[in-house]
């Protein structure tokens, strides 16, 4: 039964995927932002173990499906899956789920049947609150708003996001329109976390 899955089952957002959502976000401030959720299923939980930052103020339009072909190609030599997608709207008191995640999320859904959308509560972003709020199509039909409480992120996960916004860490992160701008500009933002806080 659908109803009594979200008591025993968690999604655990690692450190890496969390801290690329927040600069995303920190990066570009006014406008809204996107990306793609990569894990894997374990014991029935779903870990999300990176992040991929799609684009800002939703300019990637058709080229999100070459974004979402590279991006399974990144996954096939990772050992990762596609397992669900990020949004903040524009407005910081605005979480609600719209067509562009509805469709996007509908896409990988078709691949990975337990895919859940994150939209991102923008008030909540930079605190020790876990900023997201859970969408999930269990019913295979329609994605409702399900069991945030759900979604773990440890709190020295939370905290490591201030030390790198503190350091400005936000301003090197580069998403698929940057890419698609500068290909010179690195999508899987490999060398963002050199320093970075200590993962968990």
């Amino acid at each position: 039964d659908s109803q009594s899955m979200p008591d025993k089952f968690t999604i655990e957002v690692d450190s890496i995927p969390f801290w690329k959502i927040g600069l995303h976000c920190f990066k570009n401030y006014s406008q809204p932002i996107n990306g793609i959720l990569l894990g894997n299923l374990e014991n029935d939980n779903l870990l999300i173990q990176d992040s991929i930052p799609l684009s800002h103020g939703y300019s990637l339009g058709p080229t999100v499906e070459v974004a979402l072909m590279m991006i399974d190609e990144h996954c096939q030599k990772k050992n990762l899956k596609i397992v669900g997608y990020y949004q903040a709207n524009e407005l910081l008191s605005d979480s609600k789920i719209n067509t562009l995640a509805q469709t996007i999320g509908n896409k990988i859904q078709s691949h990975f049947p337990q895919a859940k959308i994150l939209m991102i509560d923008n008030s909540k972003l930079n605190s020790s609150s876990v900023p997201f709020k859970l969408f999930t199509k269990d019913d295979g039909k329609t994605w409702r708003e399900g069991n945030s409480q759900s979604i773990v992120v440890s709190e020295i996960t939370l905290s490591g996001l201030q030390e790198l916004l503190s350091n400005r860490v936000h301003e090197q992160l580069s998403d698929f329109d940057d890419h698609f701008y500068d290909v010179s500009k690195d999508w899987l933002n490999t060398s963002l976390f050199k320093t970075s806080p200590k993962s968990r």
